[in-house]
């Protein structure tokens, strides 16, 4: 790629600072990051929220593939039992994880 003519792209980075992910340009990670810093609190807290049900809906994907014989209910179990551990989703629950191969499957 040629050299841009726009000063924000041309920017170069601190020394030694690294990028978040490796297939973004300094420019655009500090452009990100400038966008975050306006966000009133509501507003980041509707990004997050975005956030967190994207990777709730991914995690259900991957579970649904690795478990295509599970009910939607035992899904969210598994789920559930990822992020919190499978002894309080049985505390909660009353329903083992286990049963449903989680551990050890």
């Amino acid at each position: 790629m040629g050299e841009s003519d726009d000063p924000i792209q041309r920017e170069k980075p601190p020394h030694g600072y690294k990028v978040q992910s490796p297939d973004t340009e300094y420019w655009a990670e500090k452009l990100l990051f400038e966008h975050w810093r306006c966000l009133t609190p509501r507003e980041t807290a509707a990004v997050l929220t975005d956030l967190a049900a994207s990777v709730h809906h991914l995690c259900l994907m991957g579970l649904r593939d690795q478990h295509p014989d599970l009910t939607e209910e035992e899904l969210e179990l598994k789920a559930a039992a990822l992020r919190l551990g499978r002894e309080r989703i049985l505390a909660m629950t009353g329903r083992d994880p286990d049963r449903l191969g989680l551990h050890g499957s």
